[in-house]
């Protein structure tokens, strides 16, 4: 078993914030977690697979939101954050490299692999500011998968 891993950019304290309050960031602490983390996946018998570092972009670190993967293919996202959207090549890259068939969510769409969850053969896609309904129809059509737009809202909105 193979997973996905990329390192902390330096700028990681600029990251987008969406449902929390901005908060000092220790990149140092972060890269002995993050260090920790791809030794937990070795211990456990995973294989981590090193996407290239994008020290420019300062969520990089979270690589599932730029790549999705599913049996053998691999959906390469088009993030709903104009900021985010320099971070899909490497993976894109990456996972061609690994041998897996590519895919993409085209524009308009937009879709942000951490909105996806997949229980079983069902993918919940939650829909919301950075992940739209076409995105949810793209993943049906490129991976033959039954799709659950699933609404995303905060407390006191909708």
């Amino acid at each position: 078993m193979k997973a996905l891993v990329r390192e902390p950019s330096p700028l990681l304290a600029r990251g987008l914030l969406t449902h929390i309050e901005r908060s000092p960031v220790d990149y140092d602490l972060a890269r002995r977690q993050w260090d920790g983390y791809v030794a937990a996946l070795q211990a456990v018998g995973w294989e981590p697979v090193e996407v290239p570092a994008a020290p420019e972009h300062p969520d990089s670190v979270f690589v599932e939101d730029a790549v999705v993967v599913w049996r053998e293919r691999a959906l390469v996202t088009r993030p709903g954050a104009d900021e985010r959207r320099g971070e899909t090549a490497d993976a894109e890259a990456t996972v061609a490299a690994l041998g897996l068939d590519v895919v993409r969510i085209e524009a308009p769409a937009t879709l942000d692999g951490g909105d996806v969850l997949k229980i079983g053969g069902t993918w919940y896609v939650g829909v919301g500011g950075r992940t739209t309904p076409d995105a949810c129809d793209q993943i049906a059509a490129l991976l033959d998968v039954p799709v659950v737009p699933v609404p995303i809202t905060r407390p006191g909105r909708t």
